[in-house]
């Protein structure tokens, strides 16, 4: 049996005096004890106004991922052989009341803020902190006690958070991309098809499919969704998007009234590109993919003055790619490729495989909100189509549960200090 410990968890506004205290149990025999504070800073004046501080759990994951490292892949030793990247690189915080399990699958939540422990920051991402390096110290005296500590300034990381975790980037990094449905022959206008409700629409074959992909139903495209040619279609969730050679077209949310069809004029520095994907953050942004593989922003409502923030030429060279806006990012998907962009326009995280080179042009990105898997639309070569599955919210190496949830707003600098005290066992 299992010997435990206790540990107590603790929430102290200084402003108002109000405390919130949580017992916690953790194994008596792990040879390490991760203990984060949090501290709350008057943007003005620097007084500390809020202090939390808790003891994390290791996910399981890390044992059994340094197992396979040194027992499979180092033992192998082949220029193949399976490389597992460290769960210990980035700093999440998210919304996340779950309770803590070292059996954890993935990481739960919306992300409020992260930080990278390698890579310092300045920026205007509304999310990304930093490591501060001078104050970082990792056993300096040779006791095992690896001290990190992070600054979010006051654009960064505001909201409510109660959980904090750590893994291998803000979305874990690329675990698997396996096909999870397939169909043989040609598809006629395979990017005609839009995800929305947990269902994928199929415009040019009449299909709807539900979210595991299995037993295909026939449905009935509304007549003003047909014969509007070969372009892509998305759903934002409040609304449709698609245009055409001249429109950009806005449909209600059951994509049965046209809502308007605006004239759009096209930047002058793509030349004679064409657009091929739409995408919206059903707010204030679209976004294009043009032929030539540049990203183009229009404000909503405001079709005069796209934008091009990006070019992916370097990336794919298809004419078929997909976009998708999801739990704050934009998202660009090609083969077996899927990046992902922050607010300044900058790819965060780029998730490549080389498994199946064989994969061709996407279609259509999908989110599951639930299981934290991106599915991509794409040809698995010839004369096959099917869903490509991105695994992104992978086991965490830790989780850290708060005795009660934290608010951060613009009047606050944030410090988190993360001390991992680690017995040296060899």
């Amino acid at each position: 049996m299992t010997k435990l410990r206790e540990t107590i968890a603790y929430n102290k506004d200084l402003i108002t005096g109000i405390e919130t205290f949580k017992k916690k149990y953790k194994s008596a025999d792990a040879p390490m004890i991760n203990i984060m504070t949090v501290e709350l800073f008057d943007a003005v004046t620097g007084e500390k106004v809020y202090e939390a501080k808790a003891e994390n759990v290791v996910n399981n994951y890390v044992a059994k991922m340094a197992y396979m490292d040194f027992y499979y892949s180092k033992l192998k030793g082949r220029v193949d052989s399976v490389g597992y990247i460290p769960p210990w690189q980035v700093l999440v915080l998210t919304d996340s009341m779950q309770t803590e399990s070292p059996d954890t699958p993935y990481m739960g939540g919306t992300v409020i803020g992260w930080a990278n422990k390698d890579v310092s920051y300045i920026g205007t991402d509304s999310l990304r902190g930093t490591v501060n390096l001078s104050e970082t110290a990792l056993d300096v005296n040779n006791d095992g006690l690896l001290h990190y500590v992070f600054d979010f300034p006051t654009n960064a990381a505001n909201g409510t958070f109660q959980t904090v975790w750590w893994n291998s980037s803000i979305l874990a990094p690329l675990i698997s991309i396996r096909p999870v449905w397939e169909s043989y022959g040609a598809m006629i206008y395979t990017d005609l098809v839009f995800y929305y409700n947990g269902n994928i629409y199929n415009v040019s074959k009449s299909l709807k499919y539900n979210s595991d992909m299995s037993n295909p139903v026939s449905w009935t495209p509304p007549a003003i969704l047909v014969g509007v040619g070969n372009v892509n279609y998305y759903h934002d969730g409040s609304n449709l998007w698609t245009f055409d050679a001249t429109n950009i077209k806005k449909y209600s949310a059951d994509f049965t009234t046209l809502i308007s069809s605006t004239i759009y004029t096209r930047p002058t520095s793509i030349g004679s590109e064409l657009f091929k994907c739409i995408c919206s953050n059903s707010s204030d942004t679209l976004w294009f993919i043009t032929s030539a593989s540049k990203i183009v922003k229009y404000n909503i409502g405001s079709y005069t003055n796209g934008t091009v923030i990006k070019d992916m030429l370097s990336y794919s060279n298809s004419p078929y790619r997909a976009l998708m806006y999801w739990s704050g990012k934009l998202y660009y998907g090609y083969k077996n490729m899927l990046a992902e962009f922050d607010s300044d326009n900058n790819i965060t995280n780029l998730f490549v495989t080389p498994q199946d080179s064989s994969y061709g042009c996407a279609y259509a990105l999908m989110a599951d909100n639930v299981n934290h898997i991106i599915y991509e639309f794409c040809s698995l070569g010839t004369n096959r189509y099917g869903i490509v599955a991105y695994i992104l919210y992978g086991p965490p190496a830790a989780q850290n549960l708060l005795a009660a949830a934290v608010t951060k707003t613009a009047t606050n600098t944030m410090k988190i200090q993360y001390d991992f005290q680690i017995q040296k066992v060899l």
